[in-house]
């Protein structure tokens, strides 16, 4: 009798999330899982520049489909002598859950071979480029290169302190955040709202219950399809409230 692989759980579909493979239903599972796992959030924020990356990446890393194989001609296959075989006993029917319990097994399989065969090409699109830009995108280190536009912001009422990296992409722009002075335990999100008030969400995380304050701030990124000349603000959301709103555009005089 064997013993059933132990499931590792939700932890185990992080790396096909930031990838983008999960079918709707799994992803929509694995989001609810993320807004309440420090642990999963931690690994996604540290692996978001390495994913802003990859998403440049993608168009010249999709392989062009292989060419159609040549028809070639129809040949009438030589007659074979055929020996007698006794006919092999009727095969009884599989139980349905042990049907059941393959087919997991086989769609589990494909997703894993999947997010592997995509893993592998990130990381060898990623040490073919080199330079400061790799170690920015695999290392958290307070050596980051700075972005080209910062903005800094405390709320009064709040308290709570933030800094906005934003770089321009050929997709919208990559964006780094810098929160300190924030108590836990809580969800949070990054919203970036556009000069013409669409709102789109940058990044997500859990506050751990011991908070973010005086030597201990996160350090997260993400990004949006904005440009940065189309990005007015800013927002740290809690729930329904606003913890700290950080202008994008330079104040008008």
């Amino acid at each position: 009798m064997t013993t059933a692989p132990r499931d590792p759980g939700p932890h185990a579909d992080l790396a096909a999330h930031l990838l983008g493979v999960l079918e709707p239903e799994q992803e929509a599972r694995f989001a609810a899982h993320l807004a309440h796992c420090p642990r999963c959030t931690a690994e996604a924020a540290e692996l978001a520049p390495v994913t802003d990356l990859l998403a440049e990446l993608a168009p010249a890393a999709s392989p062009e489909p292989a060419p159609a194989p040549a028809a070639s001609p129809e040949v009438a296959p030589a007659p074979a002598a055929r020996p007698e075989v006794a006919p092999a006993p009727a095969e009884l029917p599989e139980p349905p859950e042990l049907l059941d319990r393959l087919a997991g097994q086989v769609v589990a399989d494909r997703r894993r071979a999947r997010v592997r065969r995509l893993v592998l090409a990130a990381v060898a699109a990623i040490l073919a480029l080199g330079g400061p830009a790799v170690t920015w995108a695999i290392t958290e280190s307070t050596q980051v290169t700075a972005a080209a536009q910062q903005f800094s912001a405390t709320d009064p009422t709040t308290g709570v302190s933030a800094t906005v990296g934003v770089d321009p992409a050929a997709w919208g722009s990559r964006i780094t955040l810098d929160l300190g002075h924030l108590s836990g335990p809580q969800s949070c999100t990054l919203v970036a709202v556009g000069t013409d008030g669409t709102q789109q969400t940058v990044t997500s995380w859990t506050v751990p219950a011991t908070g973010y304050g005086g030597h201990t701030a996160l350090r997260t990124g993400g990004g949006t399809g904005l440009a940065p000349s189309a990005i007015a603000r800013f927002e740290v959301h809690s729930g329904s409230s606003v913890l700290v709103t950080v202008p994008a555009q330079p104040a008008r005089r």
